[in-house]
């Protein structure tokens, strides 16, 4: 009966031992199906995006003018204006002014109807009620517009100035100066007398 009962107890504990390495194994094929799945969908997106990549492009254009009820005039940007047949599920009605429309490579069927793309920046930049107020209203930046006025008037209006001083005077067919310019023409005043110099002063404040 000692015996029966060692080996009983024996078979038992290797029993547990086995039923314990199969629930691994269990849980561990669970886990590789789960990764097996993932990556097959992952395949299977990968598979689509080459598939697109691979296709033809389709040129895309800007409809003009319906012309019947199958046919209508689409201008492209680099091939100039052609008359393209609508495609099985294209409707005439959809063809409108300035719709944008996807034309097949090979034989310029319309494919399909594009949304009308908008710049990001012109449809921030849109304005949809027009203000009654302007730049006087707001104000502000009334020390650079005096300094712009002082550069580009005084030259003009007083040249007598800039000759007096030994500077050159701004011409009226020279729209711009640089700032190397002006600190050149300072410089070659400031090598003058003090008088000069207190003049220069005088006109910078």
């Amino acid at each position: 009966m000692a015996e029966c009962t060692v080996l009983s107890d024996y078979y038992d504990g290797q029993i547990d031992l086995y039923q314990k390495e199969i629930y691994q194994i269990k849980h561990e094929n669970k886990r590789f199906e789960a990764e097996r799945d993932k990556l097959n969908k992952r395949v299977r997106e990968l598979k689509s995006e080459l598939e697109g990549l691979l296709e033809s492009a389709y040129p895309v254009g800007e409809v003009i003018k319906p012309l019947g009820k199958t046919r209508v005039l689409v201008r492209l940007n680099s091939d100039g204006r052609y008359v393209v047949e609508l495609g099985p599920n294209i409707k005439i009605e959809d063809c409108k002014l300035n719709t944008r429309v996807a034309l097949s490579s090979d034989s310029y069927v319309i494919h399909k109807i594009l949304p009308n793309s908008v710049d990001p920046l012109v449809s921030l930049m849109k304005v949809e009620k027009v203000p009654d107020s302007c730049y006087a209203d707001i104000g502000g930046l009334s020390k650079q517009i005096k300094a712009i006025k002082e550069v580009i008037e005084l030259p003009i209006n007083h040249p007598e100035l800039f000759e007096q001083l030994g500077m050159f005077a701004l011409r009226e067919r020279r729209v711009n100066i640089t700032q190397t310019d002006f600190e050149l023409a300072v410089a070659k005043v400031m090598k003058q007398s003090k008088s000069q110099n207190a003049s220069v002063q005088m006109l910078l404040r």
